[in-house]
């Protein structure tokens, strides 16, 4: 019953595993808006008064899994610790997709083995408030923002910086000749 940074990591770690999996067809979030003056209804999506909104981590974190949605999955082997991981391709073929959430208060490394000769970019979009109760609101509607990096192809690995409590995506774009 909050609308803080837990929820958005909570929201990530369930679309990883909802996505790895062919059980869950579809979902929808329980309470999607809600008036800020109704306190005991404090996690909704969207929060709005009668002149604003703001949206709370896991609407944030919901939208980015859903804009890089894909059905085609990938399998991965290999440990990724405390890390959650979802791999997929993109429809068009051109991206490999990884999803990852960091939900410990240390930073990690994932090291991605592949035939990653014909990389042009990574992109890797997250969000890390650098707090569990980091929190938007009417005050502060971006306290939880998106931020952007890159990871580093060496060779045959794509290597990713994840920062402590975060979950983000990271795009592998293939050239084609």
């Amino acid at each position: 019953n909050s609308i803080d940074w837990r929820t958005g990591l909570f929201a990530s770690g369930f679309l990883n595993m909802c996505e790895a999996r062919d059980v869950v067809a579809m979902g929808a979030a329980a309470l999607f808006i809600r008036r800020t003056d109704a306190p005991a209804w404090n996690n909704a999506f969207i929060n709005f008064d009668y002149k604003d909104l703001f949206k709370a981590p896991n609407c944030q974190v919901t939208e980015l899994w859903y804009d890089h949605f894909s059905k085609y999955r990938l399998a991965y082997s290999g440990e990724t610790g405390n890390v959650s991981v979802s791999t997929t391709m993109s429809e068009n073929g051109a991206d490999v997709i990884v999803k990852v959430v960091n939900p410990t208060d240390e930073p990690a490394k994932l090291r991605i083995k592949g035939d990653w000769a014909g990389v042009s970019s990574t992109e890797f979009e997250y969000y890390a408030p650098g707090s569990l109760t980091v929190a938007n609101s009417m005050e502060d509607k971006n306290a939880v923002a998106l931020q952007k990096a890159s990871g580093k192809v060496e060779g045959n690995d794509v290597i990713l910086d994840i920062p402590a409590l975060s979950a983000g995506v990271l795009t592998i774009t293939k050239r084609f000749e």
